[in-house]
């Protein structure tokens, strides 16, 4: 049986994105008419409307205008004792009523699997591939926007993953962690980035002293490589995980960073009569303090969750890394039986100086609120609706730039599971 996208050299990575995502349809359809596991096959569609009053986070000459995205889906499922198979391919037609030249069409792909090797051994992979276009696709996990643009910038974005666990002995385990990621700009003004990051984690049963609670050691490096700087990030903390009673869980870690950053810029030089181009390279090392802390409530009517992160991570569009300290919280709260009220909000903090985890000065605050609701006519059809404020504070060598967006948005999800096994 031939494949469709595998037949032809050269294969890039959104092809092989592509490949995988046959080859795997085509395995779990086999076994799913086979040998009669757990096989689901659900299209999906999203109608969404939404009013934005500051489309390309302009602090002057804000651009206001109404936006319907319309949003085809297909999930495939594949689940056995052993194995958790779930691919997600998705496609975003976004239509601006103030300006047709502004629509695009993002995708996204999306795959992971977990197996079960040994009941003492699993290994999970995943893969994504993502094209994206809009002013605010990051908000929500790093507080950074692209600013004043006034275009919709694409960004092609490809990465793995691969990851093991193993129980050493009934109370001690092992893993470990391999994350690649690279996103490709197709504005010029904004910096590519590729990273590699691999984690070494052991964990211990803490039930003698604490129930339900496991203690952590983990060790991690991440390169960054961006066009004419690297930045290496080495981290080791220590943590606590698990069950403090039925309600609530917490998983917190503290811990200390090494990050080592190379870059190069380019200056003209009086060399009489004339002038030269040089290039000069400045090594930086820094220290400091990492943390994590999340709490989470599970009941019967609601369910929140409180999070606190810092490292240094990866400022994408940026020529550089920022250190960024993060608190959000997110919370639902069941009204009736189909009725939901809905709170997210963010407050993030990048911060990097000149040359020391980047070649460009970077200092923003950015606060992000979103309250909202769902309500679910079935459960596989729900309408929700939001309004969400974001507000940038970004410091530049030209002085302050302050940008506050409001956006109202609705939209229609539709699931069917037409196939089920």
């Amino acid at each position: 049986m031939k494949v469709p996208c595998c037949t032809t050299s050269g294969i890039d990575r959104g092809r092989l994105i592509l490949c995988l995502f046959h080859t795997a349809f085509i395995v779990m359809l086999l076994q799913g008419l086979s040998w009669g596991d757990d096989f689901t096959v659900t299209p999906s569609a999203a109608l969404k409307e939404e009013y934005n009053d500051n489309v390309f986070y302009a602090s002057r000459d804000k651009r206001s205008t109404f936006i319907t995205t319309i949003s085809p889906g297909l999930e495939l499922m594949e689940r056995t004792e052993r194995l958790n198979l779930n691919l997600l391919a998705r496609l975003d037609s976004i239509h601006y009523a103030a300006n047709s030249r502004l629509d695009s069409l993002d995708r996204g792909y999306k795959g992971r699997l977990h197996y079960q090797l040994h009941p003492r051994t699993s290994m999970e992979a995943s893969a994504e591939l993502v094209q994206e276009s809009r002013a605010d696709r990051d908000i929500g996990m790093s507080g950074l926007a692209i600013l004043e643009t006034f275009n919709t910038v694409r960004r092609d974005r490809t990465a793995y993953s691969l990851a093991g666990s193993h129980m050493l002995t009934e109370t001690t385990g092992a893993s470990f962690s391999y994350n690649y990621g690279k996103d490709h700009y197709l504005d010029p003004s904004l910096i590519d980035i590729t990273s590699h990051a691999v984690t070494l984690g052991l964990d211990h049963d803490l039930a003698y002293l604490v129930p339900n609670i496991k203690g952590q050691l983990t060790a991690g490096f991440t390169r960054y490589f961006f066009t004419s700087s690297q930045v290496d990030n080495y981290t080791v903390s220590a943590g606590l995980q698990g069950e403090l009673n039925e309600l609530w869980t917490v998983s917190a870690s503290l811990g200390g960073r090494i990050t080592q950053s190379m870059i190069e810029s380019t200056t003209q030089v009086d060399f009489f009569p004339t002038f030269r181009n040089i290039t000069l390279r400045t090594v930086d090392t820094n220290a400091g303090w990492i943390g994590q802390l999340a709490l989470a409530y599970h009941g019967e009517l609601t369910k929140g969750r409180l999070t606190f992160y810092r490292d240094v991570t990866s400022a994408s569009g940026r020529s550089g890394t920022a250190e960024r300290t993060a608190v959000t919280f997110n919370m639902a709260r069941r009204f009736s039986y189909g009725m939901w009220g809905t709170l997210n909000a963010g407050a993030y903090l990048n911060q990097s100086d000149q040359r020391q985890f980047s070649n460009q000065t970077i200092d923003e605050k950015t606060i992000d609120i979103s309250p909202g609701f769902r309500y679910e006519f079935t459960k596989d059809v729900d309408l929700s609706g939001n309004y969400h404020f974001v507000g940038i504070n970004s410091r530049q060598t030209s002085g302050d730039v302050r940008v506050n967006r409001n956006s109202i948005m609705l939209t229609l999800n539709f699931r069917y599971p037409f196939f089920e096994q």
